[in-house]
């Protein structure tokens, strides 16, 4: 199951966001491997470019990953 978020911001995406939708998906406990994505027009902030690069079920995509 793979979890999305759509906030629109003018500051960068930061580990908040991220820790809302894991907090999210554990109202389903059925579903075992949860993946996260993360869409920014932004950016994304450097502790959470960091968990990304540390944990393999969080994508982080960019403006420019998407044209």
């Amino acid at each position: 199951m793979t979890r999305t978020l759509n906030k629109f911001r003018y500051e960068q995406t930061g580990v908040g966001i991220l820790d809302d939708l894991v907090m999210q998906s554990e109202l389903f406990p059925l579903f075992n491997d949860i993946g996260y994505m993360l869409f920014s027009k932004t950016g994304f902030t450097d502790e959470l470019r960091n968990r990304a690069k540390n944990q393999d079920n969080i994508s982080l995509i960019d403006v420019e990953d998407m044209f």
